[in-house]
Parts: C-alpha cells; structure tokens; sequence
C-alpha cells in the first residue's frame, strides 16, 4: 500500500468515525426523547391516578358520619351512655317490678336524641322524640323485662336511665 493509499485510508476511516459518532450521539438522543416522552406518559398517568384518589378519600370522608364515639355501661340497675358522636341505636334491658320507675336523665348537645322504653313486645311505655335536656320519671305499671332504647341522629350528648 502506497503513503496516499494509507492517508486515504485513514481519511475514510476517521469520516467513517465521525458518523459513528454523530449517529451514535443522534441514536441517544432518540433514545433520550423516547424515555422522556415515556417519563411524562407515565408522569401523567400517575398523576391522574393520584388526583382520582384524592377525589375518592374526599367524597368519602364528607359522606360518612362516625357511628358512635362515647361510653356506655350498663347493669340490673342503670343504663349510662355518653357520646361525642351517636348516630346509630342502643339497648339495654332492666329486670322491672310493679311501682316501680326509671329515673331519667338527659343531657343533650346538639344533635336528636330518642329515647323508647317497652315491656317485650307491648306498646311502648314511653317514646320521645328530638328530646332536649332534661329530668324525669317513667312509672312502671307491671312487673317484667323492659328494653330500653338510645338512638343518635348526629347526637353529642348524656343519657342516664337508673332504676329505682
């Protein structure tokens, strides 16, 4: 091989170099815009996808009230239920005689409260309605087992009910 032979060579090999490197630099950049448009692709999937949820943990955050949030204890003797939050119902049942009566006592909040007391499946004794605070008496008429019943409609308050 002649000297203009070797630099004709070495001429065509270096073109051939430079377009390597600008094909490979052009391959990346495809590359490059191909990921990046799949990065934003998948960006916007996502953040579609975290907006839907936000939209879901909100809707079911303003549609379900707490079902009770309080104490409540009972006995032969006494039924005693305090609530920041009552929106469902209670019983409890006392073991009554002839003569004698429930005391009850009522403090409420905000809210309706309700409030029945029935011997098994007899009409019921007493029945109250969106009652406010107060103190008063149910007399019992006859001897058996009496169910007494709470209910709470968005109800903050304190229901007593002791037998006496």
């Amino acid at each position: 091989m002649s000297i203009e032979d070797k630099d004709m060579s070495e001429i065509i090999e270096s073109d051939f170099d430079e377009a390597d490197k600008r094909n490979s630099q052009e391959g990346v950049s495809r590359r490059r815009n191909k990921v990046m448009k799949m990065g934003n692709s998948i960006r916007g999937r996502v953040s579609v996808f975290l907006a839907a949820l936000l939209v879901v943990v909100f809707l079911c955050s303003c549609g379900s009230d707490a079902t009770f949030d309080g104490s409540k204890t009972g006995d032969e003797n006494h039924f005693d239920i305090e609530f920041n939050m009552l929106n469902t119902s209670y019983t409890h049942e006392l073991e009554m005689k002839e003569g004698e009566s429930i005391d009850v006592h009522i403090e409420a909040q905000s809210g309706n409260i309700s409030l029945s007391i029935q011997k098994e499946n007899e009409t019921p004794i007493y029945r109250g309605n969106k009652l406010e605070s107060a103190d008063f008496k149910v007399g019992v008429e006859s001897s058996g087992k009496y169910t007494l019943t709470v209910t709470g409609q968005k109800a903050k308050g304190h229901v007593v009910l002791t037998r006496e």
